[in-house]
């Protein structure tokens, strides 16, 4: 052991299961260094290949108004080849301070076994303003392995725009926000952006909008930017948001046609290195009609990550959902993955997000509170429940996990 160099241990250790990862802290305390503290070492280890089969999910579901369970729950799958899945709850409010059930939880990314939560506030009355439109009450770095996590401190969302010359009548303004790790400086930032629109105009075609960028860097704190941000954020699918691959955030989004009414779906990215923001075409070109069916349009394509690539998913047809994989950072071109039936699934809506593919051809998929084995060599799936007592559930997200053991405490 003492001639290994640090290097190899690292890429050693960084190749590990999860339960055995957390047995070797206990070897000596540079290996508890390297599994607790090092970034490095998590980078490392979710671009391992050999980490596919050992894959897990990490779960967020709002019940719905119709159930008594009025706190969102938060659960953790681990799979395992050929048994049930073992689903286990996460009991959020037992170490984050303040989540009841008037608090609402939105995941904003995961990224290196670490997950990123914001809060808002729950209506006394009624309904009220969509989610990307209200005010975030707090933003929580959590750790689900070791049951860390850290509040952010706040800030404030005053605008310079209602003192920026030119502009008139009342602005609205939506909120989108990405976490994940800056490989370029090895830290990990969290990002808001604030988009403003001109009321008078209902698409937001007004010259006069300045967006706002706020940037959290671990160990700096928040730092805002003023005018940076490209006004196509602003139709972004939110519900499609927070997907972070290789150091950079992805959205979808659109752009008009020119010399036409219709708009072209696209996909902007952010790099958290540089903070710069760029575009990348759908693996299929799609162009809607009007701003009205834009809106539909999100209920049929999302994004996610899978193998350590970009993720596109088209639920547009009626019989097949198309799984889509970018082939590199660098190339602009995609290689249709899958093809799934949909009557094999629990439900036909809702987004579809694919977890991980093991060897012996079964894909786990998480779909509307169901965790589904889908095997794509003979076109067969089952499916478990995730909550028997959610099913009449009202908001629901699922991401591909790694565990570690990284404290939050060290960002």
């Amino acid at each position: 052991m003492e001639k290994l160099t640090q290097d190899l241990i690292i890429d050693i250790l960084s190749r590990l299961p999860t339960v055995p990862l957390l047995q070797s802290r206990c070897v000596c305390k540079s290996w508890h260094h390297i599994i607790t503290f090092d970034a490095i070492f998590y980078t490392l280890r979710n671009n391992h290949q050999s980490l596919l089969t050992n894959a897990d999910a990490l779960t967020l579901i709002s019940p719905s108004h119709f159930t008594d369970k009025s706190a969102d729950q938060l659960y953790f799958t681990h799979f395992n080849e050929n048994v049930r899945p073992l689903i286990q709850k996460i009991d959020v409010s037992s170490f984050i301070h303040g989540i009841t059930k008037e608090v609402y939880l939105r995941v904003v990314g995961v990224c290196n076994g670490l997950i990123c939560l914001a809060t808002f506030q729950k209506p006394l009355h009624g309904l009220s303003a969509p989610m990307d439109k209200r005010r975030i009450k707090s933003f929580q770095i959590l750790n689900p392995i070791s049951r860390e996590n850290l509040e952010l401190p706040n800030f404030e969302e005053e605008s310079l725009l209602s003192t920026s010359d030119g502009v008139t009548g009342k602005i609205s303004k939506r909120r989108f926000y990405g976490f994940g790790f800056d490989k370029c400086n090895q830290v990990f930032k969290l990002v808001l952006f604030l988009v403003f629109d001109d009321v008078d105009d209902e698409y937001g075609n007004s010259n006069n909008v300045v967006n706002e960028m706020f940037v959290f860097t671990f160990g700096s704190g928040w730092r805002r930017s003023l005018g940076e941000v490209p006004s196509m954020i602003r139709y972004a699918f939110s519900d499609a948001s927070n997907v972070c691959v290789n150091g950079c955030l992805y959205w979808i989004t659109c752009t008009a046609v020119p010399d036409s009414t219709n708009y072209s779906l696209v996909i902007m990215s952010f790099n958290l290195g540089d903070e710069t923001f760029g575009t990348i075409e759908t693996p299929e070109m799609i162009v809607v009609e009007s701003a009205y069916y834009l809106v539909q349009a999100h209920y049929y394509y999302t994004l996610a990550v899978f193998e350590n690539r970009l993720c596109w998913i088209d639920m547009k047809n009626d019989k097949h959902i198309n799984i889509w994989i970018k082939k590199s950072d660098s190339e602009e071109s995609w290689i249709k993955k899958f093809c799934l039936q949909k009557n094999l699934l629990p439900g036909h809506y809702g987004p579809v997000r694919p977890i991980k593919l093991e060897r012996n051809g079964e894909l786990f998929l998480y779909h509307r509170n169901h965790v589904i084995s889908y095997n794509v060599r003979c076109n067969m799936s089952k499916f478990f429940i995730i909550d028997e007592e959610l099913e009449g559930i009202s908001h629901d997200e699922g991401f591909p996990f790694a565990g570690s053991f990284i404290s939050v405490s060290s960002q």
